[in-house]
């Protein structure tokens, strides 16, 4: 999910918080500290509770595809200072267990608790499909 930094007047820069909520992790924003819900896509906590974050749509994308089609991209450098192997995803291991590690309350049983879906949002309405289901109907179609 993408969202929007300007909230009412201000405009927000975050970082993660290492706090989850439905095994989701909250983001947190430098200039209140205030906590936001990826899922919600809202502040939870702090000054800033209840305000929404506009969310921007986005696409997902390789890399490769990406710079093909726009070549003057800039991309934000490793060298931070810290010793991190940046090309090692942390959650590698995580994503391919069939269980999540921390309770999320109710969940559908019609799907995998990590099954990847495409989300959508119309009209005040949202709605998830599995993404192996979207897959295989395009694959019958074609």
């Amino acid at each position: 999910m993408v969202y929007s930094r300007q909230v009412d007047d201000r405009k927000l820069s975050f970082g993660i918080s290492g706090r989850l909520y439905k095994s989701n992790v909250l983001l947190y924003d430098h200039q209140t500290e205030s906590l936001w819900s990826q899922l919600m896509s809202k502040a939870v906590s702090g000054p800033l509770a209840g305000r929404q974050l506009k969310q921007i749509q986005s696409e997902l994308v390789s890399w490769k595809h990406w710079a093909e089609k726009h070549p003057r991209t800039l991309v934000l450098s490793t060298q931070t200072g810290y010793s991190r192997n940046y090309d090692i995803d942390p959650y590698k291991d995580y994503y391919h267990i069939g269980q999540l590690m921390f309770p999320v309350g109710r969940v559908r049983h019609d799907l995998s608790v990590k099954e990847h879906v495409l989300g959508i949002s119309l009209n005040g309405q949202s709605k998830a499909y599995a993404l192996s289901r979207v897959e295989a109907k395009r694959r019958d179609n074609q």
